[in-house]
């Protein structure tokens, strides 16, 4: 499957559950959408990709290992958060130029909380939708 982008978070789970495909290639292929596609609507404003895939190898160790349905059900779901998340290490501007060389020093405490349910974060977007995804609807990538 190369684009998750039009997948549901239970079409994903279904998938992940199924071994249709692993958490990695749910990553990956986002990730490499987002990088063919961003070009043009200009939503991500930083990717973080060696988190998103950790975080997917994390997720397909647990499913080789029977615990999918103990990790939640947004695990192995590639997830945008807005820029004014704070996420330790990376950029958090707000989509500011007055905040472009901001560096966060902590991860807010709803972002951890949500990366400690196994997700796999994308990057930090200007996006103002996300709770699409955690309604389970289409995740919405162009």
């Amino acid at each position: 499957m190369s684009s998750f982008g039009s997948m549901s978070v239970a079409e994903i789970q279904k998938g992940l559950q199924a071994e249709e495909f692993s958490a990695h290639e749910v990553a990956q292929g986002s990730l490499d959408h987002i990088k063919q596609e961003d070009g043009r609507v200009h939503a991500f404003l930083e990717l973080m990709e060696d988190q998103a895939l950790d975080q997917a190898q994390r997720v397909d160790e647990a499913i080789a290992k029977g615990y999918l349905d103990a990790l939640g059900p947004l695990a192995g779901v590639p997830v945008a958060f807005k820029d004014n998340m704070n996420i330790k290490g990376t950029h958090t501007t707000c989509a500011s130029r007055m905040l472009e060389s901001y560096v966060s020093p902590y991860t807010a405490t709803c972002v951890t909380r949500m990366l400690d349910a196994v997700l796999c974060p994308w990057v930090s977007s200007i996006w103002t939708n996300l709770p699409l995804v955690l309604q389970q609807k289409p995740l919405p990538l162009a």
